[in-house]
């Protein structure tokens, strides 16, 4: 069984990001991720393998494009991959930090900095431009369950069933609501 979850466009190159199962024999086999670079001639570049991680697939997570990398939300780890030639770069283990990441989408880059909200509702900003480094972590202190719909490096939208709807921005140091 082939899941097409994402198509990107990355100039003269597609990424498709793919899970693979079999499921026609007895044995249960287990799911594989692929990422894969195709030309626009229809020729593959190079393909990627992992393990799949189901719980990732739950939730707003996308593959990243940085300056020609895709950068691969992982289990524990940032993964940046070179678009050209699919040679790894660089990886950013953020298990030190947070355990897992619940929001991650490409509006959350902006210029070298990547935010990232974990399932602990922990904000974090990752400096990308040589070696990924953490310049910023803080606990949004959002006092209502809810969910993300929008985030960047500056502001999370947050909303829930219950009518909730408020705007979280970052002053200094800390988030604070902006209006609800």
């Amino acid at each position: 069984n082939l899941m097409l979850w994402n198509v990107y466009n990355e100039g003269q190159n597609i990424i498709v990001d793919i899970s693979l199962s079999n499921t026609n024999n007895s044995i249960q086999e287990k799911q594989v991720r692929k990422i894969a670079s195709i030309n626009l001639l229809g020729q593959t570049n190079w393909i990627k393998e992992y393990t799949e991680d189901r719980f990732i697939r739950t939730k707003p997570i996308d593959l990243i494009s940085y300056d020609n990398l895709i950068v691969v939300p992982l289990n524990e780890t940032l993964e940046a991959i070179n678009v050209l030639d699919g040679s790894i770069v660089w990886e950013y283990d953020y298990t030190d930090e947070i355990d897992a990441i619940q929001y991650l989408t490409q509006s959350c880059l902006q210029n070298d900095t990547l935010a990232l909200l974990s399932d602990d509702n922990e904000f974090m900003l990752i400096d990308l431009s040589d070696n990924p480094e953490l310049i910023f972590i803080d606990d949004i202190g959002v006092d209502v369950a809810g969910i993300v719909h929008y985030m960047d490096i500056n502001s999370i939208l947050w909303y829930n069933n219950n009518g909730f709807i408020g705007l979280y921005e970052l002053d200094g140091d800390q988030f604070d609501i902006t209006w609800s």
